[in-house]
């Protein structure tokens, strides 16, 4: 299980710094912190939530999909561990 060090060659565990949050809109931010409290979510979850046209909530899926913060689970997505991580930083 991961415990935030990673193996150093000839030193033992050394702590992993955690990655940089790339660079996110505001909508991308509040998309981040539903999917944290909420849990998996699909478009029409994300619209109902945000009241965001469904093409829009789409295309800010797709990019936080694109940036490793969010993955398909069936038709819903949900965090990644890079996400969960960037999203506990909001």
């Amino acid at each position: 299980a991961y415990n935030g060090y990673t193996a150093a060659p000839g030193y033992g565990y050394a702590p992993v710094a955690p990655m940089a949050a790339p660079p996110l809109s505001d909508r991308e931010r509040d998309f981040l912190r539903l999917f944290l409290s909420e849990g998996m979510l699909g478009v029409t979850d994300m619209r109902n939530l945000t009241g965001h046209p469904p093409s829009t909530v789409h295309t800010t899926m797709e990019k936080l999909q694109e940036a490793g913060l969010i993955s398909r689970v069936g038709q819903k997505r949900a965090l990644t561990p890079y996400g969960e991580q960037v999203a506990r930083t909001l």
